[in-house]
This record gives structure tokens, C-alpha cells and sequence, in this order.
């Protein structure tokens, strides 16, 4: 399999790093490559891995941009090759640009799993005036568009006609699809998994819901931590005292105690080899990027560090509905049945009419009955009622009709006695949802 341009890179940074670490132990042990080819060896490395970083550095000098931390590895870089340090120079360059690296991925990561989203969003919508599809950045807000079962919303809208079902989880992060009738809002990015349903556009493709919170998303770079802007102004103010320092630690002794040149220079250039942050500077970034780009995987999208750093002081959390963390995979609990009906029979019946729905409660149902070993009976003559729930004839029993939804859809057609309703009110005190059958 052939790897992306990138992915080769970061492979051969990685071969780059254990190298020169390698070469670096070894000096460490008296093992050193002999003159004249250490210098040719690991100025290689340098020029190869880090130019980048030597050439902004060498354009923060020209500008006196002496707050570059760039401008610090450059001097540090330089100063250890001048000391015959060559492998600890590029340690240094290597290291350094392995942090940079990683700080890249961490905020491709962050991004990845809305490129994904973005990438299967739908590009075209159906204008119903013309029959024919328009791309979605040229539909205008106020346009009749038709979606089909199984197609992904294009644009914001109002429901005009037809109901559904649809999984809004890419927007609200809700597992469990939404029924949806006449003057419901849809969103972009979102999944029509029940009725063909025509939707009048209230936004265009740019203002979505959806492109606002791609947008938010995309630039979480720039909310950044209070730790982020700490280091930031700490490499401004640090580099410039580091390089004086260096400076005043050759000229006072050179110039105003007649010290050594050459011992002084080395004790000056070994100030600045030392003094290098970039451990420092690197290790912010790339944790909260990393932390990022972790949660995305994961379908938490974070708008930056400085929200991910608040999370940090967070003691409680409190969510408007039970089911947001859940799975989404809905089983049944509790059955209970009242006025005299066999446990087999309410489970088999209801199975039977649910068999038609597309409702992920419908499949709950239907397996619970299978799992007790009752097989769902025989129906026909099957209505689904958007928001309600459903009904159909059973073959098999002697009602003409079964009942399957909400307390209020069978309230409707039949009287609900008062055990009922306790039983309903119970489970929905537990985060229950109730499905009640008549």
C-alpha cells in the first residue's frame, strides 16, 4: 500500500529521531564518528529535517524578531556545531521538529472527523419546481426541495409536505432517529431514514447549522488555552533574555576581566544550547491538540483549547435528556401486562405490528420477543403515524386492531385505566421510554 506524501514524512521523521538518538547514546558511550565525517553525517540530518525551522529562523534574524523561537533553535543549532556538539545539534533540530509534527496531526485529527462529514454531505439538492438537481450553494433560501427515504438532508428547511423519521445525530448528537411532520425544521447533514418529504429551504448551503458548526470547528486553533497564551507571551519575553544573557556571559568576562575568548565563547554558546524551551513550548500545544483531535474520533467536537482547558474544572454535568449518552441501540426492560393479557401474547401481537416500523423501537420490540421465544404474529393492514406510533390488524388474536405508541395515541381510541397511566408515569420517572400497546 502505497502512503499518502505526508504519512512518508512523518515515517521518515520517525527513522530521522531513532537515528540521531541512536548516534547520540553512542557518543554518550565514547562511540563517536570519526572526523571528518560526523560533521557531514549529522549537518545532513539537520539540513534534511530541519530546514524549515533553521530558514524562519534565519528570517527572524534579518527582521530582529528576536521573540522567534525559531531564531533560538537556529543559535542553538549553530552554536553546538561551533562546539563540535554535532550530535546534540541535531537532537536538538530533530526533536524540536518531531513537537511541530505532532502538533500537525493532533489538528489534522481535530478535523478529520468533519472532513468526513463534510465529504458525505450531500453536494446537489432536487428542486421539485424543475425536477432536476441543483448544486447546493447555488439553491436560494425560499425553494421547494425534494428528499427521498434514504437521502441525506442538502439544505435547513420547513417541512411542507409528508412525515419521517430522521437522524439528526450529526447535529444534536442524539442516537435515536426524530419523528418529523408538516412544519418541522430539518437539518443539513442529517438522514432521512422514513418518507419522502418535501422541505422549503430557510437557509443557503453557506449558513446551515451544519457549515456553522464546520466553521466553529475549523477554527479552534485560534481559542486558544490560557496555558497556550501564557507560553506564547512566556517564548517572548524568555528567547531575547536568553540570547542578552549569553551575550553579557562573553562580553563582560572577554572585554571587562580579561578572560578567556575561546573558553568564554563556549561557556556562552553552552548557555544557549541549554537554554533552549523547546520541550516547553512544544508540550501545550501538542496535548491539547492531541486532546482534540481524540475527542473528534470520538464524535465530541471541542471549538479549542480554551474550552477543552475549561472542561478541566468541570464537577457535574447536567443534560436535558437521558438518552444523548447513551448507545442509541434501545432494548426492552420492563413488560408488564395488564387487564388479564398473557405476557406471550403482548410481546408476540405487538412484535407482529411493529414488524412494518422502521422505528428503532420497533426492532427493540421485535427482539425481545424473538429473545423469550415468541414468534411475532401474523398482520396486515399496517399505518404508521408520525410522532404517535403505529397500528395494524392481527391475523392471529381476535382484535380487530392493535394499538402500539405513546400513552396519548391510544388514548385516543381507547379508554387507558388509571393503572396504566401509574405504570407509564413510573417508568418515565426511571429515563424510561414507554411504549403502550392496546
Amino acid at each position: 500500500m502505497k502512503l499518502p506524501w505526508y504519512d512518508r514524512r512523518f515515517v521518515f521523521l520517525m527513522i530521522a529521531v531513532v537515528s540521531v538518538v541512536a548516534l547520540e547514546v553512542l557518543s554518550i558511550l565514547g562511540i563517536n564518528i570519526p572526523w571528518p565525517y560526523a560533521p557531514i553525517v549529522f549537518g545532513a540530518f539537520i539540513l534534511i529535517v530541519g530546514r524549515e525551522v533553521l530558514l524562519n529562523g534565519l528570517k527572524a534574524l534579518f527582521r530582529l524578531n528576536f521573540g522567534s523561537i525559531n531564531l533560538l533553535m537556529l543559535i542553538a543549532v549553530t552554536a553546538a556545531f561551533y562546539l563540535g556538539e554535532y550530535p546534540e545539534a541535531a537532537v536538538v533540530i530533530v526533536l524540536y521538529v518531531l513537537g511541530e509534527k505532532l502538533e500537525d496531526i493532533g489538528i489534522d485529527n481535530s478535523k478529520s472527523a468533519l472532513d468526513e462529514l463534510v465529504s458525505k454531505s450531500p453536494k446537489v439538492a432536487l428542486v421539485k419546481s424543475t425536477g432536476e438537481c441543483m448544486p447546493v450553494e447555488k439553491v436560494p433560501v425560499g425553494t421547494l426541495i425534494q428528499i427521498k427515504p434514504g437521502d441525506s438532508v442538502p439544505l435547513d428547511g420547513i417541512i411542507q409536505c409528508g412525515e419521517t423519521a430522521v437522524d439528526e445525530s450529526t447535529i444534536t448528537g442524539e442516537p435515536i432517529p426524530k419523528e418529523k411532520i408538516m412544519g418541522d425544521t430539518v437539518f443539513a447533514g442529517t438522514l432521512n431514514k422514513g418518507g419522502y418529504i418535501e422541505v422549503m429551504t430557510t437557509k443557503t448551503a453557506s449558513d446551515t447549522t451544519l457549515s456553522k458548526i464546520v466553521e466553529m470547528t475549523f477554527e479552534a486553533q485560534a481559542n486558544k488555552s490560557e496555558s497556550q497564551k501564557f507560553i506564547s507571551r512566556f517564548a517572548r519575553i524568555y528567547t531575547p533574555c536568553v540570547i542578552v544573557l549569553a551575550l553579557l556571559l562573553f562580553i563582560v568576562p572577554v572585554f571587562f576581566m580579561g578572560g578567556d575568548v575561546d573558553h568564554r565563547l563556549k561557556q556562552a554558546i553552552t548557555l544557549l544550547v541549554i537554554s533552549c524551551p523547546c520541550a516547553l513550548v512544544i508540550s501545550t500545544p501538542v496535548a491539547i491538540y492531541a486532546a482534540i483531535g481524540n475527542a473528534s474520533s470520538k464524535g465530541a467536537l471541542v471549538k479549542g483549547g480554551k474550552y477543552l482547558e475549561a472542561l478541566a474544572s468541570v464537577k457535574a454535568v447536567c443534560l436535558d435528556k437521558t438518552r444523548t449518552i447513551t448507545y442509541g441501540r434501545p432494548s426492552v426492560s420492563d413488560v408488564v401486562p395488564v387487564n388479564n393479557t398473557e405476557r406471550e401474547e403482548l410481546l408476540a401481537c405487538t412484535a407482529g405490528t411493529e414488524i412494518f416500523s422502521e422505528h428503532p423501537l420497533a426492532q427493540a420490540i421485535i427482539d425481545a420477543a424473538h429473545s423469550e421465544g415468541f414468534e411475532p404474529h401474523a398482520a396486515e393492514k399496517f399505518e404508521s403515524i408520525a410522532g404517535k406510533g403505529a397500528k395494524a390488524k392481527c391475523i392471529i388474536c381476535n382484535n380487530d386492531t392493535v394499538l402500539a405508541g405513546n400513552l396519548d395515541y391510544v388514548r385516543e381510541h381507547l379508554d387507558v385505566s388509571g393503572e396504566t397511566e401509574d405504570i407509564v408515569k413510573r417508568l418515565s420517572a426511571q429515563g424510561k421510554t414507554s411504549v403502550v400497546v392496546g
